[in-house]
């Protein structure tokens, strides 16, 4: 009964949301800066802090000499469980000697 219900409620409402993305894309509006309807990007922590870094024109926002890029760099530190570049604080720096102050080791 429950998954019957579901279906019910469900399956319309994704039918529904299905034909919102038929219709046209708003075009930018000039006074709201070009955002227009276009999509916000959300952007994950380690995206956030290489962009931080290539802002600031940072040494650790270019490719390893074997040419992992910063966001790669980033995910595998983050995946290790060993240490924390703390991504979110990377994003907030003010210049590139603030990203050691971001660094800390997980201590288990």
């Amino acid at each position: 009964m429950k998954l019957v219900l579901a279906v019910l409620v469900f399956v319309p409402a994704l039918m529904a949301c299905g034909a919102c993305r038929e219709n046209p894309v708003t075009p930018p509006d000039p006074a709201d800066g070009g955002a227009g309807g276009a999509p916000v990007v959300v952007l994950e922590p380690c995206e956030r802090g290489c962009l931080r870094l290539a802002e600031l024109g940072c040494e650790e926002a270019e490719p390893t000499d074997e040419g992992a890029s910063c966001v790669d760099v980033c995910r595998n530190v983050e995946d290790s469980g060993a240490v924390t570049l703390e991504p979110e604080c990377v994003a907030q720096i003010a210049q590139c000697e603030d990203v050691d102050a971001c660094v800390s080791i997980a201590l288990p």
